[in-house]
C-alpha cells in the first residue's frame, strides 16, 4: 500500500489494498475535449442553418442551393453530412 500524495485526490482502495492516485488530465487531453465540444457545437449549428434554409425553400434543394451560393450537389453532400432527412408530407 502506498502513502497518499499531497494535492492529489485518492480513489478508493481496491480489494488488494492498492491506492490509486488520480492526477489532473494533461492539457492536451483537455484541449481535445474542448475541441470536440466545439466541433459538436459547429455541427449542430450547421445542421440548424441548413434545416432553416431548406424549410424556407420547402425542401427545394436547387432553390436553397441558389440562395446559399453553392452547387446543388454540394448542398446534397452537406445535408447528408449533418444527417438531415426530408420530412414526410402530410396529405
Amino acid at each position: 500500500m502506498t502513502a497518499a500524495v499531497p494535492g492529489l485526490p485518492v480513489a478508493p482502495a481496491s480489494r488488494r489494498g492498492y491506492t490509486f492516485h488520480v492526477s489532473p488530465l494533461p492539457p492536451l487531453v483537455l484541449d481535445l475535449r474542448t475541441a470536440r465540444s466545439a466541433a459538436h457545437a459547429a455541427h449542430d449549428e450547421a445542421r440548424q442553418i441548413l434545416a432553416d434554409l431548406l424549410t424556407r425553400h420547402g425542401w427545394n434543394v436547387r432553390s436553397a442551393a441558389h440562395e446559399a451560393g453553392v452547387h446543388r450537389v454540394t448542398l446534397h453532400k452537406m445535408i447528408r453530412r449533418v444527417g438531415l432527412t426530408r420530412p414526410h408530407k402530410d396529405n
